[in-house]
């Protein structure tokens, strides 16, 4: 099943396709520049069918362009963006873009390697959060604290911690997991990913220098950044020569001015994501020194980089973070 980010980055790659130059600018928000007009648009994404009062609805709730990004367009949703400029279509399957009233040609080539089906139910951020706030504890929390901890609110955490049941345990101190290293196992497990845009890029230095570069990009374009993946375990735990560099980004990073490419995903050695999962910077403050991600986010990313070594290199970075962890909390 895939997830939101795999909606909204196949949405990207069809305008691309389409000649459009397009920067995201926060996980909901692109700018796209088509000829020489530019336009801001909002990003919309529907799971299921999509009814055109469903999209009159959005339009009225907003003097924004919307982009609405559905796994197929009605004909009725068609006809809509056809009369209303401001509503732009990304219909995932088949591909179909409908941009301020024109229907644009596209290949039949799939871009990326994404799925084109978009998520059945809402990403439960909190729920995620509060799983690695417990695998990565190596003492109970209070409730407040896992609140602090994780960047949701202390009833929301109660909820959760009454959800994941027999998996976790109430003690004098607070709540902790039963087994941190099931609970790792278990959020690897459930992780959807984190949203929101990505776009990729290509070079020809070492990922180490690539992520240098990526860091060095936000940090001149006064954007939060936090390295992920390999790029991140290198950094925690290393051990193999990264394949694959992960940034994520508060908003959207230009690397061509770093000497990187656009690239195709299947081709890329850099990601950036803007993520939809706000909490992602909770957990890194909470958990990492400040330039990675929290180590089970970066786990996550390094098993997606793919490579024979790439489970033993995750394995290794599980090993260290859940025996050193007492030790640095």
């Amino acid at each position: 099943m895939e997830n939101l980010r795999g909606a909204e980055s196949l949405a990207v790659a069809a305008l691309v396709d389409c000649g459009f130059d397009v920067s995201p600018r926060t996980s909901a928000d692109l700018r796209v520049q088509a000829g020489d007009e530019s336009f801001d648009v909002e990003i919309k994404v529907r799971r299921s069918a999509t009814y055109e009062w469903d999209a009159r609805r959005l339009l009225d709730s907003t003097s924004r362009n919307v982009l609405l990004v559905v796994p197929r367009a009605s004909k009725a949703v068609t006809a809509l963006a056809e009369q209303e400029p401001r509503l732009s279509v990304v219909s995932l399957d088949p591909r179909l873009v409908i941009w301020r009233g024109a229907r644009l040609a596209l290949d039949e080539r799939q871009t990326g390697t994404a799925s084109t089906h978009t998520e059945s139910r809402r990403s439960p951020w909190g729920r995620w959060a509060l799983m690695r706030a417990l695998a990565l504890a190596d003492g109970a929390r209070t409730q407040t604290t896992l609140a602090r901890e994780t960047g949701i609110s202390q009833p929301a955490v109660s909820q959760v911690l009454e959800r994941l049941d027999d998996t976790v345990e109430r003690t004098s101190d607070g709540w902790r997991a039963r087994d941190r290293s099931l609970m790792w196992d278990e959020f690897l497990n459930d992780y959807a990913g984190p949203g929101g845009v990505t776009s990729y890029w290509y070079g020809l230095d070492s990922i180490a220098q690539q992520a240098d570069k990526a860091v060095a990009s936000a940090r001149e374009e006064d954007v939060a950044a936090l390295l992920s993946g390999d790029s991140a375990a290198d950094r925690l735990a290393p051990w193999r020569i990264p394949v694959k560099g992960v940034v994520y980004a508060s908003s959207a990073l230009d690397l061509r001015r770093q000497a990187l490419a656009e690239s195709e995903p299947a081709n890329a050695t850099m990601e950036v994501v803007v993520p939809a999962d706000r909490t992602l910077w909770v957990t890194a403050a909470t958990w990492s020194s400040g330039l990675t991600v929290d180590p089970l986010i970066a786990t996550w990313d390094l098993l997606r980089s793919g490579g024979p070594d790439a489970r033993e290199s995750a394995d290794r970075l599980k090993k260290q973070v859940l025996d050193l962890s007492a030790s640095v909390h």
